[in-house]
C-alpha cells in the first residue's frame, strides 16, 4: 500500500482517523490543523478565482452576442464564413521552359525553381529574364 493510499484509508475512516488523531500531541495537532486550513483557505481562494474567470467569460461572450445580434449576424453566420474557403486563383504563367524531354512547360514564378530554369542559370547560360513569356 503506498503511502497515499495509507493515508487515504485513515482519513476516509472516522474511527481510523480519531485513533491517528489520539496519537499525537497537542503541538503536532495545532500544526495539523493549522495546515489543514491553510490548504482549505487556498482551495477556497483558486475556486473563486475560477468562478470569477468563467464569469468573466460568460460576460464577454455575452458582449459579443450583443454585437452580433446589433450587427445582424449570428454565430452560425460566423462559423459559415470560417468554413467557406477562398478559391485561389490560379496564377498566370510569367516563364516558358523546354524541359528534359523536350516538352514546353511554364512556371509562374512562384514556389521551386524549375530545375531545368536554375541549371540554366547556374551554368552562366542563360538569365532569369531569359525565359519570359512575351507580354509579362
Amino acid at each position: 500500500m503506498s503511502e497515499f493510499e495509507e493515508f487515504e484509508s485513515i482519513i476516509s475512516n472516522k474511527h481510523r482517523f480519531k485513533k491517528y488523531l489520539r496519537q499525537l500531541d497537542e503541538q503536532a495537532l495545532d500544526q495539523l490543523q493549522s495546515k489543514v486550513n491553510e490548504c482549505f483557505s487556498d482551495i477556497h481562494v483558486e475556486n473563486e478565482q475560477k468562478l470569477e474567470a468563467q464569469r468573466e467569460k460568460l460576460k464577454k461572450i455575452e458582449e459579443f452576442n450583443q454585437q452580433l445580434k446589433s450587427a445582424g449576424l449570428t454565430v452560425d453566420d460566423l462559423v459559415e464564413a470560417k468554413s467557406v474557403r477562398k478559391q485561389s486563383q490560379k496564377l498566370p504563367p510569367k516563364y516558358e521552359y523546354k524541359d528534359s524531354n523536350g516538352d514546353r512547360q511554364t512556371w509562374t514564378g512562384q514556389g521551386r525553381i524549375p530545375d531545368v530554369i536554375k541549371q540554366s542559370i547556374e551554368s552562366g547560360q542563360n538569365k532569369l529574364e531569359d525565359f519570359l513569356i512575351e507580354g509579362n
